[in-house]
This record gives C-alpha cells, sequence and structure tokens, in this order.
C-alpha cells in the first residue's frame, strides 16, 4: 500500500461508516410508512490524482 492510499484509508472508512448511518435511518423511515427525505445514498473520496490537480 503506497503512501497516499494509507493517507486516505481512514477518510473511506468514514465515508463508509455514514452511508451504513444514512441507509439505516432511510430503511427506519421507508418502514415507518413516512416519506423519507433521503432518496438514495453514494459517497466517495477523491482519487489523490483528482486532489493534486486542483491544487
Amino acid at each position: 500500500m503506497n503512501q497516499w492510499e494509507q493517507f486516505l484509508t481512514p477518510y473511506k472508512q468514514a465515508v463508509d461508516e455514514l452511508k451504513v448511518k444514512l441507509k439505516g435511518l432511510r430503511k427506519q423511515y421507508e418502514v415507518g410508512e413516512n416519506a423519507s427525505p433521503i432518496e438514495f445514498v453514494t459517497g466517495r473520496v477523491k482519487p489523490i490524482t483528482s486532489i493534486i490537480d486542483k491544487a
């Protein structure tokens, strides 16, 4: 694993955790027969090349 992948790993894990929590909230709304304010959930951490290009 290169240095950048190691650096970005905690951010990827945080995004994954947030996706799980938001998907859970969405399911709770659906089960409760309420309209969900969450239509869909996606997440990503930008690739390092994209981050460097913007710097």
